[in-house]
């Protein structure tokens, strides 16, 4: 009889951890605080249910926008948006993690995991979400690192002002292949300015460009990537 009432009671036990952990969703949404979330509308007049991103954090840290506590604006299948309020407790963990925090202001989107009942989440935790920007896309004419950085192919064409006349085979020489790749871009003034792509970047442009191209020169390519210090991080290169 015992073991019977122990298997039962193990059996309960196991469901009600199974429905508390199932009950524990992440929304990702944009924060608000409750006095705009419940009128859908900011003190700028910005239509929430539509755009909450627009909601400024000027006005997240008013006073009477923090004594109201706080919440997130959910994204629904039509398109529009819902607001759920949070807990008291997670009210505070949002204005501590989120509002003191953030360094943006407007467009602060957030995670937050915790259990929603009757239109309020309980918080077990909130972070804001960092957006990766899109990648620039960059127009110019390919070059390896050798030339690129001279300025000046092995025929001695002027690639600041001429890189259109570098040839398909001065970049297929191994010293050339050797030192990568980049790509001259055209700056305001006429002249061209290099930028070497990072060591996947190069590869990707003898691969896709260097080894395909049917041009003797003027090799045109348009790369998009990140830019940082000079170096372009490629994410992708085709010839134009």
């Amino acid at each position: 009889m015992r073991k019977v009432v122990w298997v039962v009671l193990v059996f309960l036990v196991m469901g009600l951890v199974y429905s508390q952990s199932a009950s524990t969703k992440t929304f990702e949404g944009y924060i608000s605080d409750v006095l705009c979330g419940n009128k859908g509308v900011d003190a700028s007049g910005n239509n929430l249910k539509m755009n909450p991103e627009k909601h400024a954090v000027s006005c997240l840290k008013m006073e009477p926008c923090v004594a109201s506590g706080y919440g997130i604006f959910v994204k629904g299948k039509e398109g529009a948006y819902t607001f759920y309020k949070f807990d008291k407790a997670g009210s505070d963990l949002a204005y501590k993690e989120i509002i003191q925090k953030t360094k943006k202001t407007d467009d602060v989107l957030i995670e937050v995991t915790g259990e929603l009942k009757d239109g309020v989440i309980t918080v077990k935790s909130i972070t804001e979400k960092q957006v990766a920007a899109a990648p620039t896309k960059f127009e110019g004419y390919i070059s390896d690192v050798l030339c690129g950085t001279k300025g000046k192919d092995a025929m001695g064409d002027n690639l600041k002002m001429n890189p259109e006349k570098h040839p398909i085979t001065c970049l297929k020489m191994q010293p050339c292949i050797a030192s990568g790749y980049g790509m001259f871009i055209k700056a305001k003034d006429g002249t061209y300015t290099f930028y070497k792509f990072d060591k996947a970047g190069s590869d990707l442009a003898f691969k896709e460009i260097v080894k395909k191209t049917k041009k003797p020169d003027a090799v045109l390519v348009e790369v998009s990537g990140d830019l940082k210090d000079d170096v372009i991080t490629v994410k992708s290169v085709t010839e134009k």
